[in-house]
């Protein structure tokens, strides 16, 4: 694997169940902007309402355990790999 290819831009299309969107979101996507800027990546909510995320791969790796970690809290569970999965 070349060194381009580890740090390439890519997108992931983060899922996230409709009940715990707005909590993701926060007022006004101020969660969202938070997450962009702390990783680096950059997340947008699609005119579906899902989340999109872009940027190199680890950038958009830590956005995406940031949000998923976001309905993890408001579920009040500790985050895991296997509710990690059942979420997406």
């Amino acid at each position: 694997m070349n060194h381009r290819s580890l740090h390439a831009s890519r997108g992931q299309l983060v899922k996230i169940p409709d009940q715990f969107k707005k909590y993701v979101r926060g007022p006004g996507g101020d969660n969202l902007r938070n997450v962009s800027t702390l990783t680096g990546a950059e997340v947008s909510q699609r005119q579906d309402h899902q989340l999109y995320v872009r940027g190199e791969k680890k950038k958009v790796q830590h956005a995406e355990y940031l949000l998923r970690t976001k309905v993890v809290s408001v579920t009040h569970e500790s985050p895991t790999l296997e509710k990690f999965k059942r979420l997406g």
